[in-house]
Order: C-alpha cells, then sequence, then structure tokens
C-alpha cells in the first residue's frame, strides 16, 4: 500500500489523465423518509457508476455476440481459441488490471460519491469461475475495493448480478436459460449463506453503503412469472431477515421484477426500516428527440415510502441520458450510470477503448453456430493470432479514455 502524503492519496493516471483523491472517514449511510442522510444527518444523493464487466463478465461488453454473451460461454469460447491454461492467465491479469486503484480516483474526480459493484456469487465458492476457484477470492476483491473507496471518499453497492442458480436466467446472470434461484431450495440456501458471509464481514464497514440482493430478477418473458414474483417477494424477506441476525445496521436493496421495472409485487411499506429500492431504466434505439420517463417509479416510491435508485441506465443519446439524469435528480431518485467501462460502446461510459488488432476474428469465432466438436476444430481461428489479440485487448483495455460527453450528459464533471 502507497504511503499517504498529508491525508492526500498520491497521485494516479488514467491514461494519462491525472487524478488525486483525499481521505475522510465516514460513518454509515441511512434511509430516512423516502431518501438517504449521511452521517452529519444532511441529504445524500447517490450520484456513481458500476464496474460492470468486471467481477461479471458480459459478451457485449467484451464486442462479443452469438455463442458467447456471459462469463462462462465467453470462458469456453477462449478454451476452444487457446486452451484452458492460456484462458486461465487472460482472466487472471484482466482481474488484475480492468479495474484499479486509479480507475476509482478518476470516477471521485468526476464528483461520484458511490460505486456499485457486480459481482458473481461463484467468487465466493469453490467452483472454477474466472481462473480460479478460491472461496476467499470475492473477498479479495470486495476489500480491494472497499479501502480504495474509502481513500476516495466513495461508497460501495454490493450487487450480486448472477445468482445460485440464476435469478433471470439469461445472460445476465450467467445462469442455464431459467431463473432456478426462485424454485431450488439448494440455490437459496447457498444465496443466504452468501449474504450473511458477507453481512458478517463488513457489518462494520461505513464505506459499504447496501447490500444489494439481486440484479434484474425474472424477465417479462417468463410464462410463470406471477409466481415468480410471489416467490422473489418471500426470498427477498427472508435473506434480510437472515442478514440481520449479523448486521442490523446496513441499508438492503430489494429490486423489480421484469429488468427492475414492475414492483407491483411489492404491497406496502417494508417492515425493515433500513430496506431502498433499486430500479433501472433503458430505452434502447430511442429516436433522436425521444425523452425518457420516470413517473412510474415516483409514484412507486411514494407508495412504498421508501428510496428508489436508479441503479442501472445509459446507453443513449444524449438528450434523452440528460433528461434522465436531471429528471431523476428533482425526484431525488439516486442515479448510478451504466457502465463505467466498455470497448467501443460509441461513448456510452465514463471511459472507453478502441477494438484492438486481431479482436474482430475472436468476434467472429463467437458468431459460429458451432455445437459439435467438428464444427468448433473447423471454425477456430489461428492458435497464435487469438492469443495475440487477447492480450491486444488487455492492453487496449488499460489505455480507456474519458467519455466527455457523456459524461457531460449524466451530470459528472469533466477534464475540460
Amino acid at each position: 500500500m502507497r504511503k499517504m502524503i498529508h491525508g492526500v492519496l498520491p497521485v494516479l493516471t488514467v491514461a494519462g489523465l491525472m487524478v488525486g483523491c483525499a481521505h475522510v472517514q465516514p460513518d454509515f449511510i441511512r434511509v430516512v423518509d423516502k431518501g438517504f442522510v449521511d452521517e452529519q444527518g444532511q441529504p445524500f444523493y447517490p450520484h456513481g457508476t458500476n464496474l460492470g464487466n468486471w467481477l461479471n463478465p458480459e459478451g457485449y461488453m467484451f464486442g462479443l455476440g452469438g455463442r458467447a454473451s456471459s462469463a462462462r460461454t465467453i470462458d469456453a469460447l477462449f478454451e476452444q481459441g487457446v486452451g484452458p491454461f492460456e484462458t486461465r492467465e487472460f482472466w487472471q491479469a484482466f482481474k488484475e488490471t480492468y479495474i484499479t486503484e486509479a480507475d476509482i480516483a478518476f470516477i471521485a474526480s468526476t464528483g461520484a460519491n458511490v460505486v456499485r459493484l457486480p459481482f458473481h456469487y461463484r467468487l465466493f465458492t469453490a467452483d472454477d469461475y474466472l481462473g480460479e476457484s478460491s472461496v476467499a477470492e470475492g473477498f479479495q476483491f470486495m476489500d480491494r475495493v472497499i479501502e480504495w473507496c474509502r481513500k476516495a471518499n466513495l461508497r460501495v453497492i454490493l450487487d450480486m448480478h448472477d445468482c445460485p442458480g440464476g435469478q433471470t436466467g439469461d445472460n445476465i446472470d450467467d445462469s442455464a436459460g431459467y431463473p432456478w434461484l426462485f424454485e431450488d431450495a439448494r440455490a437459496q440456501a447457498l444465496f443466504t449463506d452468501i449474504w450473511v458471509q458477507i453481512a458478517t464481514r463488513y457489518r462494520d464497514e461505513p464505506v459499504v453503503f447496501a447490500y444489494e440482493l439481486m440484479n434484474e430478477p425474472i424477465p417479462h418473458y417468463m410464462d410463470n412469472q406471477a409466481d415468480l414474483k410471489v416467490r422473489m417477494v418471500d426470498l427477498c424477506e427472508k435473506v434480510t431477515k437472515a442478514i440481520r441476525t449479523v448486521d442490523a445496521t446496513h441499508i438492503i436493496l430489494w429490486p423489480g421484477a421484469n429488468w427492475n421495472v414492475d414492483f407491483s409485487m411489492w404491497k406496502g411499506e417494508p417492515a425493515d426500516p433500513q430496506v431502498a429500492f433499486t430500479c433501472h431504466r433503458y430505452e434502447f434505439g430511442a429516436a433522436p428527440d425521444k425523452l425518457p420517463g420516470i413517473l412510474d417509479f415516483v409514484a412507486k416510491r411514494d407508495y412504498l415510502h421508501r428510496p428508489f435508485i436508479m441503479g442501472e441506465t445509459g446507453h443513449n443519446h444524449y438528450k434523452w441520458i440528460g433528461s434522465m439524469a436531471d429528471q431523476l435528480k428533482d425526484a431525488n431518485i439516486g442515479l448510478i450510470a451504466w457502465p463505467y467501462k466498455m470497448m467501443g460502446g460509441n461513448g456510452q461510459s465514463f471511459v472507453s477503448f478502441p477494438q484492438p488488432e486481431g479482436w474482430q476474428a475472436v468476434c467472429d469465432f463467437a458468431k459460429t453456430n458451432c455445437i459439435t466438436f467438428a464444427e468448433i476444430r473447423a471454425a477456430r481461428p489461428n492458435r497464435k493470432a487469438f492469443a495475440e489479440a487477447m492480450k491486444a485487448w488487455l492492453e487496449a483495455a488499460k489505455q480507456a479514455k474519458p467519455c466527455d460527453e457523456y459524461l457531460k450528459a449524466m451530470r459528472f464533471k469533466t477534464s475540460k
């Protein structure tokens, strides 16, 4: 750990941008009425970004599609291209370099006060995940981010993006095509146990703003979604009670269904006084003059009499993004932009980097409809070129540059 100089962290860089941060010991953020307050009892408005794609890789953020859309399918694609050992080396390097202390310091320099840390439950198991099979790995990364955020005066939302069995049944939760979490007692037991472990470790840690139980559960296309929503409510309430046996303090975020949009299953103010809610809103491909609306979330917030946080939004034209940011601030609904870093992305993230040389062959391989081993062998690109492209991707990601127009639209500070 580097030495502090008069309470100020030595200057770091993100692709040449100079950033710095001070260290102030915080206290817990609390729910009061329909908002949040800090340790002085002053209103706290969550405004930050998501560390997406780091501990829960998604294919589109690698520029991949087809059969490589989630962590395990990306991993399988890489193993088919370069073998298991080189793939493991890639993931180990990826985890060490994709998000660093310099990134956290840069986020703080934009005026943000929160980061959301999406994570995969397998980081807390002995399962092979991203080149590692240690039950301690999840805490190693969480501890690291929390310490970086302490130095940068940021808070952390711990978001279980990928739950045991899957809470969504699609690529975003790295599942097997169905939200088995709500029907499998063993998955629920593991889900509960991991959250109790996390709460036990961080119960006295005020840098942790909230525990977000699950991300975007129960998509709208599930035929039995009415039953699944009832099961989701029951599970959230049970896990919250389990967390309270070890941690009576931290805020716990409950989701909506249908990609965190539908809150109809919540029938009144929660019994737990430190429960709040998290919503998401995307409108991909909106017309240039189209603006977002959030009145449904405002109404639900008022009905439930608890704070709402927009845990993900973005991926739109800047007029739409700016209107979203302004409406959320006016309504006192926190804004956590998605994502922090992205390859390409057309200026839809805090920082971005271009597709490196040779990566298109990897993307093309992902789009092949390979089912049999013979088809995989026939479609596989040159191994050496594939390996070089993976290394080039890691190097490109280290050189990500700020997207100032996006930052302005999201109402963050820029370097210019």
